[in-house]
């Protein structure tokens, strides 16, 4: 299976381009045969759009019938090709961070943040999930964390399937990446699953940074600072 990881760089706030940078990696990764394309946690707002304050989060996040959903659908629908992008999510009021998987225009799955880290704020209508449900796409077995869930709750993603989504949003600096957090990640990915997909995007805070880790070991990567995505067979 071919599978593109995308490190492209978010405008925080810009939902408009954001799609489109989704759209266009969509169409770019087709031609290198990709069936799956990835981007990190909450990329179509960006990580840091969100401000813990209701009245204003709740006019930028999305529903499955919004006009940026649905158009990335109908370019999954028209490519014939899997997209997996994380957004800030409205359900009847409540906000939840999520992150959506479609194949060939059809959703497939919409896991819903379990930790709590995404936001700063009590206000019970920001929520999180309770579990990760495992999910098929095309051969394989899928299962997602959303960042901090696989810090908080590692018990919860050590299921029978074949391989852990991890987006992410962190900003260290590329120093601090390879002095601990790249042996870090890897590390506690690995006891976790044995194929792991950590994806990260660039913004004016982030040095983005993706990469698929197996067996211990870091496999494929798209360096930090990259405005890219890569495409390989796991």
């Amino acid at each position: 299976m071919l599978i593109s990881l995308s490190s492209r760089k978010c405008i925080t706030s810009n939902i408009n381009a954001n799609t489109l940078t989704i759209i266009s990696t969509m169409e770019e990764a087709k031609k290198q045969g990709s069936e799956l394309v990835c981007f990190g946690e909450a990329f179509i707002q960006g990580f840091n759009d969100l401000t813990s304050q209701y009245d204003i989060d709740i006019k930028t996040a999305l529903t499955l019938t919004d006009t940026p959903i649905l158009s990335i659908i109908e370019k999954s629908k028209e490519l014939s090709i899997g997209v997996a992008f994380g957004y800030i999510e409205n359900d009847h009021g409540d906000l939840y961070s999520s992150y959506l998987i479609i194949d060939s225009g059809k959703v497939i799955h919409n896991y819903r943040r379990i930790s709590s880290g995404w936001k700063e704020t009590n206000d019970h209508r920001y929520k999180e999930a309770n579990e990760s449900l495992v999910f098929n796409f095309h051969s394989k077995k899928f299962l997602v964390a959303l960042c901090g869930d696989l810090w908080v709750y590692p018990e919860k993603f050590k299921k029978d399937y074949d391989i852990l989504l991890w987006p992410i949003y962190v900003s260290f600096d590329i120093s601090k990446w390879h002095e601990t957090e790249l042996n870090d990640y890897c590390l506690h990915s690995s006891s976790i699953n044995d194929r792991v997909l950590l994806i990260n995007y660039i913004d004016d805070y982030s040095v983005g940074g993706s990469l698929y880790f197996k067996d211990n070991r870091i496999i494929n990567q798209i360096d930090f600072n990259i405005d890219d995505f890569i495409t390989f067979n796991i």
